[in-house]
C-alpha cells in the first residue's frame, strides 16, 4: 500500500514541486548576475515559485487537450469516408453513430466516479479488442450473450455502433471494460471480392494504426464455428485456416504490435449431447471458462508448439468431462437423453484432430512470420439454435452402411455457455500483455527523458551557479594564498647555485609556475563555476607570472651557466666541449642566441651527464623550465660571464680541425626524418627473413642508419653538406673567436670536398660491416636445409633479392634521371636540434681516411668497392642472363640432388646416393664476394652433415627392423637360451644366421663400410665413430653371428652339421644312443664311433641314451635334442674340435669323445649363448 502510495503519479508531481520550490526558496538569493540579486525578496522568489505552479498546471492542461483531440481524431475517423450525405438514410446512421458514441464516452465517465477500473480515462484510452471470423462464426452472438454491460444499451437496446463508409461494416461494442471491434466476416475469408475486402481491411488497420498509434489493439478473439469446423470438407477448413492467419500476420504487420490471441470454439452446443451434458448447470457454472490457457512464459518463447500443447491440454480436459459422466448418467432417468450423455466425451474428443490441424496451420511459427501469441482455445455456446450433429453415430452409421438419424433442431434455452468469466476473468486481465509500437515508444521515452532531463539540467544550474562560483572563487583566493606562503619558506631555503643542484630548484620554480592562473595556466579559461563576474584569476596570473620570471633569471640560469662551465672545462671530447662553449655563449649574447637549439643541447647533455634513467619526470621539468627562461627577451641572466674560460676552451677547440667538427655535425645530425632507414628484412622479403640472421645477434629488422643509404645521400647529405659547411665556418668564427681557423678566408669548396671524402669511406665501412654480418640460418634438420635450398634457387631467390637491393643503396653515381635535386622534406626544428645534439654527445666522430682517388665523381668511391656485387646483377645486354643466375643454377642441382637424397633417405638403403654437387656448389662459392661465399659455403657445410645424420637414422632404423625378426625367432629360445623349453626352428636358424640371411645381408648391405673385421674382436673403423650408427655391444652381436654362419653353414645356405661320437668307457656292458631315427649300441667291444648329423636327416626330433635292458636314461627333444642331450652331460675339452662327455646313467658312468670336423665346434660354440637376437 504504501509502496502503491509513493509510486502515484500525482504524488510524485507534489514531491518535485515542493522539492523545486524549496531550492528557489532557499538558494534564490545566492543567486545573481554582477551586483544585480534578482530572487533577493521574498515576493520574487513567491513568484518564481507560482511561475513552476503555473508551467505545470499548462503542461497538464496540455496533455488534456492531446488527450481530447486524440479521441475526436478517432470519431472523426470512424465516420470519415462516408457515402453522399444526400443519401438520407447515411445521414441519420452518421448522427446515430456520433449519439451513441457521446454516449457511451458519457458513461463511461460517469462509471469512473462510481469506482469502476478506468476511472476518467475515455475511448482512447481503454482496451480494445478485435472479433475475426468469418461470417455466421458467432462472434456477435458471442458478444451479446458475455454477461457484459454496454453503457450504450442503457435503454435497454442492446445494440452495437455501426460504422459508415470505412468502418461501416465493423460493429463497436462499448462496454464497462472494454471496446470490442466486431469485424464483418468476408474482412477475415475475403471470399466474395477480395480486392475490395482487402482494400477495406488495411485501411481500417490503418485508421487503427493512425488513431491509436502506441497501442491499438489490446487482443483479437478468433471465432471458429464448430458447424463450420465439422461440416466443411478438409479443404475448406485448410482455407479458413490460412486466411486466420494470414489477417493475424497482416494484424502485426499493420499495427506493429505484438498482442494475444483468445482461439474461441464457438456453437459447441452442435455437438449431440451438449445440452444434455450441461442441463444441471446453474448460471454461475455456466459462467465458468471451459477450455485452456497455455502458460504464458513459454508462449514468448517464440518457438512454442501450440499444436503439442493442445493435444496434451485437450486430453485433460477429455477426461475432467469423462469423470463427469457417470455422475450425469445416473442423475439422467430418459433413456435418450442419457445415451446422449453417454456419447458426448467421444463427440467433444472427435474436435481434436480437427481444431490440432486448424490450431497448428493458424498458430505455427515460420522463419518469415512472427509467430502468434495464441494464449488458449476455448469452447463457447451463446444460443442454443440448429440441429445437433452427431459425428459419433454419423461414422457408425457409414460403417454399418445404416441410414443415419438426423437429431432434431434444438430450440433457444435463452442461457449462454462458458463466456462471461472467459472475457472478464481471462482476457481483460491480460490487456497489458499487448505490447507498444516499439519505435514509437522508444522515441516517446526518449524525448520525455530528454524533456526532463533538460529541465532539471537548466533548474540545477541556475541555482548552483552563483553559489560555486562564489565559493570557488574564495577557495581559489585561499588556495594562493596557502601556496604563496609555502613559496616563500621555500625561497629561503633554496641553496647558493651550483654546477651540480639543477635539480634543488627545480621544485620551487615548478610550484610557482604551476601557482592557479599563473605561467603554465595563461592559456586556460576559467571553468563556468568561476565566472559569473566574480573571477579574481587572471590578477593572479599577472602577478604570478612575473614572480616566475624573475625566479627564472636568478635562480635557474645561473645554475645552467655554472654546468656549462663544468661542460666546458671538465669534457674530453671536443665536439661536447664545442657545442656547450656555444650554448654558454648564447646565454650572454642574444644576438646568436638560438633559443631552440640551446634548449635541445641542455636537454639531451643534462640527460646523458647529469641524470640517468628513472628521472624522466626531473628532465621534463628542466625542459619546461628552461623554454620558458630562453621566452622572455632579454634573458638578464643574473650572472658573470668567465671570460678566461671562455679563452682556454677556445684555445682547446682550435687544436681540431674545423674539418673534424663540421663532418661530426653532420654525422649525428644524421638524415631527415621523412627518409627511411634501410632495413634487411624488407630488402629480403619474407622468405629471406626466414633463412637468414646476423651474427651480431641484431634483428635483420634493425635499421639501418639512413644517411648512409642512396635516399640519404642524394636527399640528405648532398643537398645539406654545402649549406652545414658554410654555417659552421660562420659560426666557428664567434664560438673560437680570435682561435677560429676561419678568421681567415676559407676556400668552402675544398672543405666540402673533404667532408665527403670521409663521409664516403664511413658509407662503406658501414656496409661492409652489415654484409659480413649476414648469414644463414641455423637449420634443424635436413628437411629445413632442403626448404633453404628451394627457397636460395628460387627465380625470385632471396640472394639475388640481396644484391638488387644493396646495389640500389651503394650505386650512388647519379644517372640523367636521378641527377636532379629533390625536395627536401624536415621535421620540427627543435625535434631535429635535440637530436643532433643527443647524437653530438653520444661519441666522437671516426678517422679520416688519408686519401681518395681524384674521381669525376666522388661518389665513385663507393660504386667500385662493391663493384663485384654489381656485376652478378647486372645484364650484360639485352636477352643475356645476369652473373648471379650460374651460382643460382649450380645451387638449384644440389637443391634437386639432396631433395632426392632425402627422399631417398626416407625410403631404403638402397636408395641412398652420395652428394655429388656440393664440391661444385662449394667451387662456385669460393669465386663469389662476400656474404654469397659465406652463405654457400655454409649451406654445403650444414647439408653434409645434415646428410650423415640422416644416413645414421635410417641404418639404425633399419637395424631395428633386422633385428625385430630375430627377437621373435631367436631370443627366448634354445640354444641361444639353454634354460629355455621352446627350440629356435631351423627353418628361422636358416633365415636369420645363412649366408645372405637376415643379419649377414643387412650387415654386409649397411654396416661393413663401417667395420673392421680383421681382427680377433670387430671393432669401427677409424673415423667412422662419429657417422656409424652401431654401438659396441651391437657390433659384438654381428661378430656372434658371424661365428655362427661359420660354425653352421660351412659351404652351404643352410645349416648342417656332423660330428663322431665314441665310446671311451663305460660301467655299463652296454650303452644304446637312439637319434636319427636309429640306435647305435656303444659297448667295450664295440668301440666303433657314431656319425652325428644335424639336423636329423629322418626327421627324429629326439635323442636318448640308456644302458642295455633298460628304457629309462637320458632322453631330449626337439631339434636340437642331440644339443640338449649333450648339454646334460658333464664335459671338458683337450682342443677345440674334442669334447670329453661324461654321462650318469642310471647312476653310472658312460665317457664319450665327440669330435668335431672343424675347431669351430658347434657344441661348445660361446656363441650360441650371446646372441640376443
Amino acid at each position: 500500500m504504501i509502496k502503491k502510495i509513493l509510486t502515484n503519479r500525482w504524488v510524485m508531481i507534489a514531491f518535485g514541486i515542493t522539492l523545486l520550490a524549496v531550492l528557489i526558496w532557499f538558494l534564490g538569493p545566492l543567486f545573481g548576475f554582477g551586483d544585480s540579486r534578482p530572487l533577493e525578496s521574498r515576493l520574487a522568489r513567491l513568484l518564481c515559485i507560482l511561475f513552476v505552479l503555473l508551467l505545470w498546471v499548462f503542461y497538464e492542461l496540455y496533455k488534456y487537450i492531446l488527450v481530447r483531440k486524440a479521441n475526436k481524431r478517432l470519431m472523426d475517423g470512424i465516420t470519415s469516408q462516408a457515402p453522399d450525405h444526400s443519401d438520407v438514410h447515411a445521414a441519420e446512421e452518421i448522427k446515430l453513430l456520433r449519439n451513441r458514441i457521446e454516449l457511451a464516452m458519457a458513461t463511461l465517465k460517469k462509471s469512473g466516479a462510481k469506482g469502476k477500473k478506468w476511472g476518467s480515462e475515455y475511448l482512447y484510452q481503454i482496451p480494445w479488442y478485435m472479433f475475426i471470423g468469418a461470417p455466421g462464426s458467432g462472434k456477435t452472438t458471442a458478444l451479446i450473450n458475455c454477461g457484459l454491460r454496454f453503457p450504450v444499451s442503457a435503454e435497454g437496446d442492446v445494440r452495437a455502433v455501426k460504422g459508415i463508409g470505412g468502418t461501416r461494416n465493423c460493429d463497436w461494442w462499448f462496454s464497462d471494460d472494454a471496446i470490442f471491434l466486431d469485424t464483418a466476416g468476408r474482412y477475415t475469408t475475403q471470399e466474395s471480392d477480395k480486392k475490395a475486402d482487402s482494400t477495406a481491411w488495411l485501411g481500417f488497420l490503418d485508421l487503427l494504426k493512425k488513431f491509436r498509434s502506441r497501442r491499438p489493439l489490446n487482443g483479437a478473439i478468433v471465432t471458429v464455428s464448430l458447424s463450420d469446423l465439422l461440416a466443411q470438407s478438409e479443404r475448406d477448413r485448410d482455407a479458413y485456416a490460412v486466411a486466420v492467419r494470414q489477417r493475424i500476420q497482416e494484424l502485426y504487420q499493420k499495427l506493429g504490435v505484438r498482442f494475444p490471441v483468445y482461439l474461441m470454439v464457438t456453437k459447441t452446443d452442435l455437438l449431440a449431447g451438449f445440452m444434455e451434458f450441461f442441463s444441471d448447470l446453474g448460471h454461475e457454472e455456466r459462467a465458468q471458462v471451459f477450455g485452456m490457457t497455455f502458460p504464458y512464459k513459454q508462449t514468448m518463447t517464440g518457438n512454442y508448439d501450440y499444436s503439442l500443447a493442445f493435444k496434451t491440454q485437450f486430453e485433460e480436459v477429455a477426461k475432467r468431462l469423462t469423470a463427469r459422466l457417470v455422475d450425469r448418467m445416473q442423475q439422467e432417468k430418459d433413456f435418450q437423453r442419457r445415451a446422449l450423455v453417454y456419447s458426448f466425451p467421444q463427440q467433444f474428443g472427435a474436435m481434436e484432430p480437427l481444431l490440432a490441424r486448424f490450431i497448428e496451420q493458424v498458430f505455427s511459427g515460420t522463419r518469415y512470420e512472427q509467430m502468434p501469441l495464441l494464449r488458449g482455445v476455448y469452447f463457447t455456446s451463446g444460443t442454443q439454435e440448429g440441429t445437433p450433429i452427431d459425428r459419433v453415430l454419423g461414422a457408425l452409421s457409414r460403417m454399418l452402411k445404416m441410414e443415419r438419424k438426423i437429431l432434431p433442431p434444438v430450440g433457444s434455452s435463452g442461457k449462454s455457455f462458458f463466456l462471461t468469466r472467459l472475457l472478464k476473468e481471462v482476457v481483460f486481465p491480460e490487456f497489458g500483455l499487448a505490447g507498444f509500437d516499439e519505435k514509437k515508444e522508444k522515441k516517446r521515452k526518449w524525448l520525455l527523458r530528454g524533456a526532463y532531463a533538460s529541465l532539471g539540467v537548466v533548474a540545477i544550474c541556475l541555482l548552483v551557479a552563483w553559489t560555486f562560483s562564489y565559493f570557488r572563487n574564495e577557495a581559489l583566493i585561499n588556495e594562493v594564498e596557502g601556496k604563496v606562503n609555502s613559496l616563500v619558506q621555500m625561497s629561503t631555503s633554496l641553496p647558493p647555485p651550483s654546477a651540480n643542484d639543477l635539480h634543488a630548484a627545480l621544485p620551487f620554480l615548478t610550484e610557482l609556475r604551476n601557482l592557479p592562473y599563473g605561467y603554465a595556466d595563461s592559456n586556460k579559461s576559467a571553468g563556468w563555476s568561476l565566472r559569473f563576474g566574480l573571477f579574481q584569476g587572471e590578477r593572479i596570473g599577472d602577478m604570478a607570472g612575473d614572480a616566475y620570471q624573475r625566479a627564472l633569471r636568478t635562480a635557474f640560469l645561473p645554475r645552467i651557466a655554472m654546468f656549462l662551465e663544468e661542460q666546458i672545462r671538465n669534457s674530453q671530447k671536443n665536439e661536447v666541449k664545442y657545442e656547450a662553449l656555444k650554448a654558454y655563449l648564447m646565454l650572454f649574447d642574444e644576438k646568436h642566441l638560438d633559443p631552440k637549439a640551446l634548449a635541445a643541447f641542455l636537454a639531451v647533455d643534462l640527460e646523458q651527464s647529469l641524470w640517468g634513467a628513472g628521472q624522466e619526470s626531473i628532465q621534463v621539468e628542466f625542459v619546461n623550465h628552461l623554454v620558458a627562461s630562453i621566452e622572455s627577451r632579454p634573458l638578464n641572466i643574473a650572472w658573470v660571464q668567465d671570460d678566461s674560460l671562455v679563452a682556454a676552451a677556445r684555445r682547446s677547440l682550435a687544436s681540431s680541425s674545423l674539418v673534424d667538427r663540421i663532418y661530426s655535425r653532420i654525422r649525428l645530425m644524421g638524415a631527415p626524418q621523412s627518409i627511411q632507414p634501410v632495413k634487411l628484412s624488407e630488402i629480403l622479403g619474407p622468405d629471406g627473413a626466414q633463412l637468414f640472421e646476423r651474427a651480431s645477434g641484431e634483428p635483420l629488422s634493425a635499421p639501418f642508419p639512413a644517411i648512409f643509404t642512396y635516399a640519404g645521400y642524394h636527399d640528405g647529405f648532398r643537398k645539406e653538406a654545402e649549406k652545414i659547411v658554410s654555417q659552421m665556418a660562420d659560426e666557428d668564427k664567434w664560438v673560437l673567436g680570435e682561435q677560429s681557423s676561419s678568421k681567415k678566408e676559407v676556400d668552402k669548396g675544398q672543405l666540402l670536398e673533404a667532408v665527403k671524402r670521409r663521409y664516403f669511406d664511413e658509407y662503406v665501412r658501414n656496409w661492409d660491416a652489415l654484409l659480413n654480418d649476414i648469414r644463414l640460418k641455423k637449420s634443424a634438420s635436413l628437411n629445413d636445409t632442403v626448404m633453404y635450398a628451394r627457397a636460395l634457387s628460387a627465380p625470385d631467390s632471396p640472394l639475388k633479392k640481396l644484391l638488387l637491393g644493396v646495389m640500389k643503396e651503394v650505386s650512388l653515381v647519379p644517372s640523367d634521371a636521378t641527377a636532379g635535386a629533390k625536395e627536401k622534406i624536415m621535421g620540427g626544428v627543435l625535434d631535429g636540434a635535440k637530436e643532433m645534439a643527443a647524437k653530438i654527445l653520444s661519441g666522437a666522430p671516426s678517422a679520416v681516411k688519408d686519401q681518395l682517388k681524384a674521381k669525376k665523381h666522388p661518389e665513385s668511391a663507393v660504386d667500385d668497392h662493391f663493384d663485384s656485387l654489381r656485376q652478378l646483377v647486372s645484364v650484360p645486354a639485352p636477352g643475356q642472363r645476369m652473373a648471379i643466375d650460374q651460382p643460382l643454377a649450380v645451387l638449384n642441382d644440389f637443391y634437386q640432388e639432396i631433395s632426392a637424397y632425402q627422399s631417398g633417405g626416407q625410403g631404403s638403403l638402397a636408395d641412398m646416393k652420395p652428394l655429388v654437387s656440393s664440391a661444385r656448389l662449394k667451387a662456385e662459392a669460393e669465386r663469389l664476394p662476400m656474404p654469397l661465399n659465406q652463405i654457400l659455403k655454409s649451406l654445403v657445410t650444414v647439408t653434409a652433415g645434415q646428410a650423415a645424420a640422416m644416413n645414421q637414422g635410417n641404418i639404425q632404423k633399419a637395424i631395428v627392423g633386422a633385428s625385430s625378426f630375430c627377437d621373435k625367432s631367436i631370443s627366448g629360445r634354445y640354444p641361444a637360451t639353454h634354460s629355455s623349453q621352446n627350440d629356435i626352428l631351423v627353418a628361422d636358424f636358416n633365415s636369420v644366421f645363412s649366408p645372405g640371411g637376415e643379419l649377414d645381408s643387412f650387415f654386409n648391405s649397411s654396416l661393413k663400410q663401417y667395420v673392421d673385421t680383421s681382427g680377433q674382436l670387430w671393432k669401427l673403423k677409424l673415423g667412422a665413430e662419429s657417422t656409424s650408427p652401431i654401438s659396441s655391444a651391437a657390433l659384438r652381436q654381428f661378430q656372434n653371428a658371424d661365428s655362427i654362419r661359420r660354425t653352421f653353414f660351412r659351404g652351404s645356405t643352410t645349416a648342417s652339421i656332423s660330428a663322431e661320437l665314441r665310446l671311451v668307457s663305460t660301467e655299463w656292458p652296454q650303452v644304446t644312443l637312439e637319434y636319427n631315427g636309429e640306435s647305435h649300441r656303444f659297448s667295450s667291444s664295440n668301440s666303433a664311433p657314431l656319425l652325428l648329423r644335424w639336423p636329423a636327416q629322418n626327421g627324429a626330433s629326439s635323442a636318448k641314451l640308456y644302458a642295455a635292458n633298460s628304457t629309462h636314461g637320458i632322453a631330449a627333444d626337439g631339434d636340437w635334442a642331440i644339443f640338449r642331450l649333450i648339454d646334460k652331460a658333464s664335459s671338458d675339452s683337450s682342443s677345440p674340435e674334442r669334447l670329453r662327455l661324461v654321462f650318469m646313467v642310471e647312476g653310472k658312468k658312460a665317457q664319450f669323445e665327440l669330435r668335431s670336423n672343424s675347431v669351430l665346434n658347434p657344441f661348445k660354440l660361446k656363441e650360441l649363448g650371446a646372441i640376443a637376437g
